[in-house]
């Protein structure tokens, strides 16, 4: 039987629901491993490995399961604390001013990492704002014909219930065909944030 672990540090439960930080836990959620093991499955030195290990330590993400001899050395085997790991969602907080999604190192990864992209490839480039028909676009012009390499789109769409019914499912079914199809430990790192949200206006 699967063993689920209830979150309630405040702190925990935010490394926890950023994806950079909770991407370390994983290769001790596939299985035991040394401190050696999940850096190779990562990808990152061991030196960096171990910085990441006594975070989850501390935390409490991971403990020792064993101690092994591995000829004149004694090796740490650590294992995931839990099978399943629960964030409720009460413990984050309500005030929609405030937002611990926003505070993780995720989202400060994302920007840097749009901004670098578009200090490279944007040079020349104007942001155009213009009435186009019956609507007003903002957007980065001239468009490129090439593929970007980056998808950046943002901004305010009035919709009907419908309408906004039938993009969330076409943004759930593209998201679940992509990380269907992600080749983990094979391919390049990318850093993605699908949103429609009903705008809040108080």
């Amino acid at each position: 039987m699967s063993k689920e672990l209830v979150i309630t540090d405040p702190k925990a439960a935010a490394f926890l629901i950023d994806p950079v930080n909770s991407e370390h836990l994983s290769p001790f959620m596939m299985g035991e491993k040394s401190l050696a093991q999940a850096a190779e499955a990562l990808g990152i030195s061991k030196s960096r490995m171990s910085y990441w290990v006594n975070k989850l330590l501390k935390l409490n993400f991971i403990k020792l399961a064993r101690v092994e001899k591995q000829g004149k050395h004694n090796v740490s085997i650590y294992k995931a604390s839990a099978d399943v790991f629960m964030v409720p969602l009460d413990l984050m907080t309500t005030d929609p001013n405030k937002d611990v999604f926003e505070s993780a190192p995720f989202e400060k990864t994302l920007k840097r990492s749009l901004v670098h992209f578009k200090h490279q490839n944007l040079k020349g480039r104007s942001i155009r704002y213009a009435r186009e028909n019956d609507n007003v676009v903002l957007e980065v012009f001239p468009q490129q014909t090439k593929k970007s390499g980056v998808v950046d789109h943002w901004g305010r769409v009035e919709l009907t219930q419908a309408q906004a019914n039938h993009f969330y499912e076409e943004m759930n079914k593209l998201f679940t065909k992509m990380m269907q199809e992600a080749k983990n430990g094979e391919g390049k790192k990318y850093v993605f944030k699908l949103v429609l949200v009903e705008q809040w206006t108080q």
